[in-house]
């Protein structure tokens, strides 16, 4: 994540193993400001990513093998399923995803994603 720059930068290992950049992959390109793209986690069967979108509030959900966006959920807010300052995603082998804020949010919340 390249959260300056409101993007995910996509690099992958050559041959020699050296890291060569693929491409730039911008998830919200009308952002309230610099802070988009703060982290990105990989679902359990590896075909869906999400990014955590710090400035908007919300989790994107990519395809991870054409960077497709699909949606979004969430919003700015302090209730369950809102985000306040929104920093790291992970997934765990469930598909569950757990989330944590920042600065003022300071809290984690696990979500349950519905199929």
């Amino acid at each position: 994540c390249d959260r300056r720059n409101n993007r995910l930068q996509v690099f992958k290992n050559d041959a020699s193993g050296k890291a060569v950049f693929v491409r730039d992959v911008v998830i919200a390109g009308d952002t309230m400001g610099l802070g988009t793209a703060t982290d990105v986690a990989f679902s359990p069967d590896n075909k869906y990513m999400y990014v955590a979108d710090m400035m908007n509030g919300r989790i994107w959900v990519l395809w991870h093998d054409t960077y497709e966006v699909l949606g979004s959920f969430g919003r700015p807010g302090r209730y369950p399923g809102q985000f306040t300052w929104l920093h790291s995603v992970v997934a765990d082998s469930k598909g569950n995803l757990y989330t944590s804020e920042v600065s003022t949010g300071r809290r984690v919340q696990k979500l349950v994603l519905m199929p």
